[in-house]
């Protein structure tokens, strides 16, 4: 199997940096300087417009963010005990350090010898890990990381408040505002982005994948916060009386660091219609929840790349079996209307009702298509330009116990990226067939409709015929 594209291998131009091996200890103290307002300024435009680049245009203030922190008070972060609305555990944190390394010489001295953690990884020092509310969440944050020696930290989050966010937006480090700004304006506009970038002092890898899940209940499942959307299947004619709801979901992770001792990794998801267990499940289990609790976290991945892969690995066969549910149901639901199709001549009208009712229902069936289309269309084409170049990022090709893990991660991308390039292409001929029968009804309905106005032309023709003969 190659392993990675090489079409842009020439030249090296997606190189992994090798000083990220070592511990930058200049680079660590600027972690624990936490972004701050000036006077007369609040944290939250702190948060928003530190750290811009002077080429932004005014209007680039992720207002969509904004809009949502506003809604929160950063009061209530400080308030002992929360209120009940904010007591509820919202998230996950793990931190942990590690005191070991290879202390080999020349350059690499302080590095890792990450084949022997692929097989014995140290369970770490200083650990935390607890489940939090978001005013929990911000106490931890602010405290000095490094006394705290949470050099690896993970943080979990599902169903982000407002609160939440602000919780993480005001104990940003200062050099970190503006990545952590952009990845949570993806977030709440329902973005989709796989990338890699390198900030100031350090890197950022993230991806954004939305989707679709369909779930079975009498009454939907409602996204208090008002960031995802919820609608009504077509009624299964098999069981009218348990109707499916097509929700919005979110699944957004990045790992943001100076190096590969000190990181923090972000996983924020929509859980709010029961797609994976509870914040208490994972904590109680001892469960890595950003995997969706596939390894113990007394096994912690200590490599910010792999831990990335990792967790993209999980995620993106997650939110390809959701995308495989909805559209295989869809297209179930579709099979009674292309029917008739097959019916025998006579048997099935060609033109609509007096009320366009057919017309209707393949108009919505089409929009509701082209939605899925578009949405899957967007993860397609943003994974295959990640994948044509930043992806070779993550090439070890002189550690070959890495290696050998790495290439069963992208072995399970590629497979759930090829099905989601097969669901593809089965909404594509949906859209397809659905516009034709659409297309052919309405001709139908027009030809019928002109025949009967021709044909009450000659009625009135003869009427008047008739008239005029008997008056006379």
């Amino acid at each position: 199997m190659e392993r990675l594209p090489r079409k842009f291998l020439t030249g090296h131009r997606f190189v992994w940096d090798r000083a990220f091996a070592t511990r930058q200890w200049r680079s660590h103290r600027l972690e624990v300087s936490l972004i701050e307002p000036q006077p007369q300024e609040s944290i939250i435009d702190a948060f928003i417009l530190r750290q811009r680049s002077r080429l932004d245009p005014p209007q680039y203030t992720c207002t969509a963010l904004k809009s949502f922190l506003e809604s929160a008070s950063i009061a209530a972060l400080a308030q002992i005990p929360p209120r009940a609305c904010n007591a509820a555990k919202i998230a996950l944190i793990d931190d942990r350090r590690d005191p070991t390394g290879w202390q080999g010489g020349g350059e690499h001295r302080g590095a890792r010898d990450w084949d022997g953690y692929a097989r014995y990884p140290p369970e770490g020092i200083d650990q935390y890990f607890h489940a939090v509310n978001a005013a929990e969440l911000y106490a931890r944050l602010v405290y000095n990381r490094q006394e705290a020696g949470a050099e690896r930290r993970v943080i979990y989050i599902a169903n982000m408040t407002p609160l939440c966010g602000l919780a993480i937006a005001s104990t940003v480090p200062q050099l970190r505002a503006a990545v952590l700004r952009e990845f949570l304006q993806r977030y709440v506009i329902y973005g989709v982005s796989f990338g890699v970038s390198f900030p100031f002092y350090g890197f950022a890898l993230e991806f954004h994948m939305p989707y679709y899940a369909l779930r079975q209940s009498t009454d939907p499942s409602r996204d208090t916060r008002g960031l995802r959307n919820c609608g009504k299947l077509p009624a299964n004619m098999s069981n009218p009386l348990r109707p499916e709801y097509l929700y919005e979901a979110q699944i957004s992770v990045m790992v943001t660091g100076v190096d590969e001792w000190l990181w923090t990794a972000y996983c924020c998801v929509d859980t709010f219609f029961g797609s994976e267990e509870g914040i208490e499940f994972y904590h109680d289990s001892t469960l890595d929840a950003a995997t969706g609790g596939e390894r113990l976290i007394s096994q912690p991945v200590w490599n910010p790349r792999e831990y990335f892969l990792y967790m993209l690995s999980c995620r993106f066969r997650q939110a390809t079996k959701e995308w495989s549910i909805v559209v295989g149901t869809v297209e179930s639901r579709l099979q009674a209307y292309e029917a008739t199709i097959f019916h025998v001549t006579g048997q099935a009208p060609l033109s609509d009702d007096p009320k366009f009712n057919r017309t209707r229902e393949y108009t919505s069936t089409i929009e509701l298509l082209r939605l899925l289309h578009s949405a899957i269309i967007k993860i397609i084409e943003s994974w295959e330009r990640f994948e044509d170049g930043e992806l070779q990022y993550f090439d070890v090709e002189e550690q070959p116990t890495l290696r050998k893990t790495w290439d069963g991660y992208f072995a399970d991308i590629v497979k759930d990226s090829n099905e989601l390039r097969s669901l593809r292409t089965t909404l594509r001929q949906k859209i397809e067939t659905f516009e034709n029968m659409k297309n052919g009804l309405v001709n139908v309905s027009a030809m019928v409709e002109s025949r009967v106005a021709t044909d009450q032309g000659k009625n009135i023709g003869r009427l008047t015929r008739v008239t005029v003969v008997s008056v006379y």
